[in-house]
């Protein structure tokens, strides 16, 4: 699929998987520099996520999974892409975390709605 950058007003329609995975990967090298720093042992071992896709939500996941060693589950209302639309951002961030955790050796999945 050819991805075209589609805007309606200020709100961006299209999502770039590859854009999504670079965002991604830019928080969790942010969180891992500062790893030294930060005092783990009262992070919870199992956390559900509601909204874990984006914002807020993804960096919950990102720094009690990276840092805390933390199992996560995300839930949240995403859109998987099909033959015409590319997928939300949120899908795409979401399957891009989930590879990286899985890399660590930490469990993380995503129930979409």
């Amino acid at each position: 699929m050819i991805i075209r950058h589609k805007v309606m007003r200020n709100v961006s329609l299209t999502a770039h998987p590859v854009g999504c995975k670079t965002y991604v990967d830019s928080q969790i090298q942010y969180v891992e520099k500062r790893k030294d720093n930060i005092e783990i042992s009262h992070f919870p071992k199992n956390v559900l996520v509601i909204g874990g896709s984006t914002g807020y939500g993804l960096s919950s996941r990102i720094v009690s999974s990276i840092l805390g060693g933390a199992k996560t589950i995300n839930v949240s209302f995403e859109r998987e892409p099909s033959e015409k639309k590319t997928a939300t951002p949120g899908y795409y961030m979401s399957k891009s975390f989930e590879k990286e955790a899985i890399k660590r050796g930490l469990y993380a999945k995503s129930i979409f709605g």
